[in-house]
């Protein structure tokens, strides 16, 4: 299937990358190689493999950083004729921030916000917090390819089923892809109720998870805001460090 990736943010030590789908949890070998930064920012065409709803888009120069870009089907039924096009959400990466430093946005939808955050090399559990305030966003944490926090949409009563403001929130979300499912909105199998993903109040909260390896340092936060105004911030700290004393009596 052919494919149209763009990045909007890619930092000057950045590149080339190497592109991998979800078809297959995005292992090696990669199906493309080599891109050029400047291929990719002004918008560039290749062949994924035929399924592809996600492609990580990994750095492989002086910087190893990675993201992803969720693919979005383009309705282009014409009377007499149907092609499938696939175009792409873009991700808005920002630069990588410190553990223990507060990373805050408030402005434009962002779909994912994509946030890397540097652990450094020490083992231990990682403290995540988080406040999407009143407008509903829902931040997702990789470390080591996997999805390690999930906090599915946080915000005000209103946005979750029933509420005055539920039908907003569900416009937003109408034809976006769910970054864990990957199916698109609505979806009643998932979501019974309506279709779409509750909103759990309060929009703050605090959770972890373990890094128990040295490396990878980096992890990946995506924070899906799908409606304009939102703002929300998060705090990860670094890794606990767990120190054993013995004392031995003679």
């Amino acid at each position: 299937m052919t494919v149209f990736l763009t990045l909007t943010t890619a930092g000057s030590d950045s590149g080339p990358f190497n592109l991998y789908s979800d078809t297959n949890g995005y292992a090696e070998p990669p199906f493309d190689t080599n891109v050029f930064k400047s291929s990719l920012e002004a918008g560039y065409t290749t062949d994924a493999p035929d399924g592809t709803q996600t492609v990580k888009v990994v750095s492989t120069g002086a910087c190893i950083n990675s993201t992803y870009i969720t693919l979005v089907l383009a309705d282009c039924t014409l009377a007499g004729y149907v092609e499938e096009i696939t175009t792409t959400t873009t991700t808005t990466t920002a630069l990588p921030i410190a553990c223990g430093v507060t990373s805050s946005y408030s402005g434009a939808q962002g779909y994912p916000i994509t946030q890397f955050v540097t652990l450094g090399s020490d083992i231990g559990v990682v403290n995540y917090s988080f406040d999407a305030y009143t407008v509903p966003d829902r931040f997702i944490v990789r470390w080591d390819n996997n999805v390690v926090i999930d906090t599915g949409y946080r915000g005000g009563t209103d946005y979750d089923f029933g509420g005055a403001n539920r039908a907003a929130f569900n416009a937003d979300l109408t034809s976006k892809v769910d970054p864990i499912t990957l199916v698109v909105y609505p979806n009643l199998t998932n979501y019974p109720d309506d279709g779409y993903p509750r909103v759990t109040s309060p929009g703050s909260g605090t959770t972890t998870f373990n890094k128990n390896l040295a490396s990878p340092t980096l992890a990946i936060v995506d924070v899906y805001a799908p409606m304009s105004g939102t703002a929300w911030e998060f705090l990860m700290s670094c890794p606990e460090v767990t120190t054993t004393t013995t004392t031995t009596t003679v």
